[in-house]
């Protein structure tokens, strides 16, 4: 559910300005002066939210058919999405400017935000991996040998051939994640009036969001042809080591791995509670906590490609695999924070 954030900002802005009118004092206090420019530094912590969406598709192209140009369908297509949650831990400069009014002041602020998001998987299908036989611990299809593979199941570890059809660790998958870093800013006003003895500020503000996605894409399938009079692709040994039948032909490793990133722009409205907590000499402290929605125009997709082309025993051909993420339009975001300012020399 989307946030309806121009209606909390109306909302409490009128709350503030019934607080100043009832209050019965017309100066600030436990910010400094009236006349009085305010720096300040911030930690800051919170997370952002949006939703993802992705696709994927995969083809071969086979170069000694009739038509070698018509892409005949590799992996089965699939569709997702997801909503990101990015944790995020940064740090922000705010300059607020003398009254202008009896309790409203003009503010700027800048932020670096470095963030820990998890990859999320948007279309997932099978399960990509290093190809292998289908018994349950068995070597990967690279590590094959006459001492992992024979007809005799009783000898412990050793496994039977396989073929393209019974090979672990195929699929398709496409990913996405944000980038460890952010960056942010805002503008606007801040409505200030007594609570219970300490000054508390209502700020809403325009703001700027920039960051970025990165998203990954990987496709394994297995392509073989069977030993002779057989179906399985991979060698056949006797337990003294010997090969039974002529050699079949597994390509391995046969994985495709694509990546693109965009970087995104959103701008919208926010709004922030603060506090006044203390006074440390010239430093004043002071607690916040925020929302903001930020809406990105323009194009919010990512299309990337892989492609390999092989001319071996199973012939000439093509594979290629398609991902496609998409960005929601609204990025939300909610944080807490504590500021530091500078507020010169008490009287």
């Amino acid at each position: 559910m989307k946030l309806r954030v121009n209606d909390v900002v109306a909302t409490l802005a009128l709350a503030a300005l019934a607080n100043a009118a009832a209050s019965a004092r017309a100066d600030e206090v436990g910010i400094g002066g009236r006349d009085q420019w305010v720096p300040s530094l911030a930690v800051t912590s919170g997370a952002t939210l949006q939703k993802q969406s992705g696709t994927q598709t995969s083809h071969l192209f086979d170069g000694e058919s009739a038509t070698p140009n018509e892409p005949l369908p590799l992996r089965p297509p699939k569709a997702g999405d997801d909503r990101a949650v990015a944790p995020f831990v940064g740090g922000a400069i705010e300059l607020m400017t003398p009254s202008l009014f009896s309790r409203l002041r003009f503010f700027a602020s800048g932020e670096v935000l470095p963030t820990f998001a998890p990859e999320r998987h948007l279309t997932d299908e099978g399960q990509p991996g290093l190809i292998a036989g289908p018994e349950v611990n068995t070597v990967p299809a690279l590590q094959e040998d006459n001492e992992h593979f024979t007809t005799n199941r009783a000898q412990g570890p050793r496994q039977n051939p396989f073929g393209s059809q019974d090979a672990k660790g195929q699929g398709m998958r496409g990913s996405s994640q944000v980038d460890q870093l952010a960056f942010g800013a805002k503008a606007g006003f801040a409505f200030s009036f007594q609570y219970r003895g300490r000054q508390v500020r209502i700020k809403p503000s325009i703001g700027w969001y920039r960051y970025k996605l990165v998203s990954k894409g990987i496709l394994v399938h297995a392509e073989c042809r069977p030993v002779t009079g057989g179906t399985k692709c991979t060698n056949t040994y006797t337990p003294a080591g010997a090969m039974v039948n002529p050699p079949g032909f597994l390509r391995t490793p046969f994985t495709l791995l694509g990546h693109d990133s965009g970087v995104f722009d959103g701008v919208g409205p926010g709004v922030d509670v603060e506090m006044d907590a203390g006074r440390f000499g010239p430093i004043g402290t002071s607690l916040f906590v925020g929302v903001a929605g930020y809406y990105i125009p323009g194009d919010r997709d990512i299309d990337y490609t892989a492609r390999q082309s092989y001319n071996d025993l199973l012939g000439m051909d093509t594979r290629t695999a398609q991902w496609h993420v998409r960005v929601a339009p609204w990025v939300y975001r909610a944080g807490v924070g504590i500021r530091f300012q500078w507020l010169g020399e008490s009287d």
